[in-house]
């Protein structure tokens, strides 16, 4: 016994491609920033030297500092070098 002919429908289904996408990309930021925070909370490594005294609970005598690659700019108004 057949309840009701089947029917074809108004419109067919299509993937919303817009949608996927921004869904995508909203996800992959989440996840992105969720492994930046996760990777920078598991590092053990020292940043600073008021790090190192902090812990040894001795003074740091030289430590190695990063330098800016560029002179500062009141140098470069004035055409100086470092």
């Amino acid at each position: 016994m057949m309840i009701s002919a089947p029917t074809q429908p108004y419109k067919t289904a299509r993937p919303r491609k817009l949608i996927t996408l921004l869904a995508c990309m909203f996800g992959g930021a989440i996840l992105a920033a969720g492994a930046a925070l996760l990777r920078e909370a598991q590092d053990d490594r020292f940043s600073s030297a008021e790090q190192v005294a902090y812990l040894l609970d001795l003074p740091v005598l030289a430590s190695f500092e990063k330098r800016p690659s560029r002179p500062p700019l009141e140098l470069i108004a004035f055409g100086g070098h470092e």
